[in-house]
């Protein structure tokens, strides 16, 4: 009688046993096993150094070669430094360049829009201030939008290196920075989103005011 007993619960450890096993290995449809393969590609990341958004009280200069005739000159660079500044080459009928001034204003601190201020030209005769911009290919927008200049790395030769991005929204311009970083030729204007590309050899910088001994100065951002 003991042996049969002692047989049943043999029999009987082994059945739960089994039972284990099965339920561990073989799980229901209600709790599947997370699958380990498969992971979804991860969002693009903003790199926030590529870009500087303008911001109220700054300025923006504009730096624009010319040719003898006074007009819009494209110069060609010729070599790059230790710290990769390009410089350009005196070609042809080239005489000098235009720097042009635009206020940068607004009631909030990104939301501005921008003025132009003064314009100062630089031939072989010297300086000459002037109070409109001989020629300036960029068009700001006249209302108020969240302005953002944009770094891209050149490829080759024809690459841009800056576009003009302009929003009423900054979303609108983080989603933009990503798509023109990804793909140069999205680049385009719409009702949602001013974009344009700074033509190759004309620089635009923003500054920002320093209060050197009670004198004010701009320096580059």
């Amino acid at each position: 009688m003991q042996n049969c007993q002692r047989v049943f619960y043999v029999f009987l450890l082994l059945l739960v046993g089994c039972s284990t096993r099965s339920s561990r290995t073989n799980p229901s449809p209600r709790n599947p096993v997370p699958p380990t393969n498969g992971v979804p590609p991860a969002a693009p990341v903003l790199d926030r150094s590529t870009f500087i958004d303008l911001e109220n009280g700054w300025r923006v200069r504009v730096v624009t070669p010319l040719s003898k005739t006074g007009e819009f000159k494209i110069v060609g660079p010729t070599a790059s430094d230790n710290h990769g500044v390009i410089h350009s080459s005196i070609q042809g009928d080239f005489a000098g360049y235009e720097s042009a001034y635009y206020n940068v204003t607004g009631a909030d601190r990104f939301l501005v829009r921008l003025a132009f201020d003064s314009r100062r030209v630089e031939l072989g005769e010297g300086p000459k201030p002037s109070t409109q911009s001989l020629y300036s290919p960029l068009v700001w927008p006249k209302q108020e939008r969240y302005v953002r200049l944009v770094f891209l790395i050149r490829v080759s030769a024809s690459d841009h290196n800056m576009a003009i991005l302009a929003a009423t929204r900054r979303s609108t311009l983080d989603e933009w920075t990503l798509n023109i970083q990804k793909d140069p030729t999205a680049c385009k204007s719409s009702r949602t989103i001013y974009c344009v590309w700074v033509p190759e050899r004309m620089a635009v910088t923003p500054e920002t005011p320093k209060n050197v001994n009670g004198v004010i100065t701009w320096a580059p951002r």
